[in-house]
């Protein structure tokens, strides 16, 4: 099963999971309820919301619920737990069957978009707009990547998320002559070169190739090397598109990765990275304990001289201007089109991201896109290998691409890395049409 760019591993024993004791797949929550316009049947009265919830760690905390209570006593939030794997369709069936839907839901943010074209959501800027009114130092405080933008509409809220980041081998780095962050692909592609003539027995680049576990690593440097997106359809007959495929022919001819990365998924990939055999690899922020434990605990190397992180580089050549940008993938809270109470759910949503909340939900391994959070020092104890560079770059990060057929697209770009690693030497504009004619048959929206 293809997986979703939030799944990645739970961070350690010492990121303390809130809710490891929530087993149930509904819990109800006596939440508080907010005075004034309640946009309620009965103004002032008693309001009862459902929200969906994605994945237990993403659940109300004990503090939440009790602050929530305390603030607004008149508010009853029934959280359900709903593995969002298939909840799409799921919803798409209770619409279209006239059944209500529930008053919050959260799901990956590449169903962000076409939640709003259904009709699932609605547009969530009237909300935003009051929040910013009502709130304005709360409001200050939220990321840009939280705020999902499409058709210049606010269309969700995604309070948690992931960006992926290039790891690499700082001593070999240094050791090749080359001083991080790299400003380009070409350079990476140089410092492969470098730190493969140094060490030849190695794998310079790791990754994923097996088909099954996503392309997360090839759409992030496919967004920061400048290719454009159709929905969640790149075009590869571009020159940005052709560059990144180039990219991968040229590792695969160089011997800069190896062609078993075809049956490599991500434990294969991240294992060549512990273990020594590889000098780079592209993975998410949110594994960063458990990759940098692991490769202090194993080859007895220590950031920042032994190891350590960068952004993807924004430009493509040497010397060249950026082009791209950094992509943040959000689980995105959408109020639905059937409730009677959007003003209430917005109020579920602010109290989620206000600080101390943020804060406490944060132990269990996400992380919220709240500045105040992520400067924290509680935070950075927590995720204690980033930098201010990664950090700033999740949290004004693109959206994730956006699509009803995001796995559609996902299995052709798992079989054109196939077909990359397999044929290095095919003409890169050959390869470009063939799977540009594949990802355009689907009829992405």
């Amino acid at each position: 099963m293809l997986r979703s760019p939030l799944d990645q591993p739970s961070q350690r024993p010492r990121l303390r999971r809130v809710l490891a004791a929530a087993t149930a797949a509904a819990v109800s929550l006596a939440l508080a309820a907010c005075g004034g316009d309640s946009g309620s049947d009965e103004p002032g009265g008693p309001v009862e919301l459902t929200v969906w919830v994605a994945r237990e760690q993403y659940m109300p905390t004990q503090q939440w619920t009790d602050s929530f209570k305390a603030k607004y006593p008149n508010i009853t939030v029934k959280a359900e737990l709903q593995a969002d794997d298939a909840l799409f369709a799921q919803m798409q069936r209770m619409l279209q069957a006239r059944q209500p839907l529930p008053d919050l839901v959260q799901v990956d943010s590449f169903w962000a978009a076409p939640m709003f074209d259904t009709g699932i959501a609605q547009d969530m800027t009237p909300l935003v707009d009051r929040w910013k009114q009502e709130a304005p130092d709360l409001f200050a405080k939220q990321a840009d990547a939280m705020f999902y933008r499409y058709q210049d509409k606010v269309v969700g809220l995604g309070t948690t998320g992931t960006a992926d980041v290039l790891y690499y081998r700082a001593d070999w780095l240094k050791e090749a002559g080359f001083t991080p962050p790299l400003k380009s692909w070409d350079e990476v592609l140089q410092a492969l070169r470098a730190i493969k003539a140094k060490h030849p027995g190695i794998v310079p680049w790791s990754m994923i190739g097996t088909r099954g576990e996503g392309v997360n690593y090839l759409i992030t440097q496919m967004m920061a090397s400048g290719v454009q997106f159709d929905a969640a359809t790149p075009r590869l007959t571009s020159d940005a598109g052709k560059y990144v495929i180039n990219f991968y022919q040229t590792m695969v001819r160089e011997g800069l990765t190896t062609k078993e990365a075809l049956a490599w998924g991500e434990n294969e990939s991240r294992g060549a990275w512990i273990g020594g055999r590889a000098a780079m690899t592209l993975d998410g922020v949110r594994s960063s304990n458990d990759l940098g434990d692991a490769i202090q605990e194993g080859l007895k190397i220590t950031q920042p001289d032994g190891w350590s992180m960068m952004v993807p580089p924004l430009a493509t050549t040497a010397g060249g201007a950026e082009v791209g940008k950094h992509v943040t993938a959000t689980r995105t809270f959408h109020v639905t089109s059937t409730t009677k109470h959007a003003y209430e759910a917005s109020l579920v949503l602010r109290h989620m991201v206000e600080t101390d909340q943020a804060l406490d939900a944060a132990k269990s391994g996400a992380i919220y896109l709240q500045k105040d959070v992520l400067q924290a020092p509680e935070f950075r104890q927590a995720y204690k290998y980033l930098s201010d560079a990664e950090v700033d770059a999740f949290a004004n990060g693109a959206a994730f691409p956006s699509s009803s057929k995001f796995f559609a697209v996902v299995e052709v770009l798992e079989r054109m890395v196939q077909d990359i690693l397999n044929n290095p030497g095919t003409p890169t504009d050959e390869l470009a049409q063939k799977w540009q004619k594949e990802l355009d048959a689907l009829g992405d929206k």
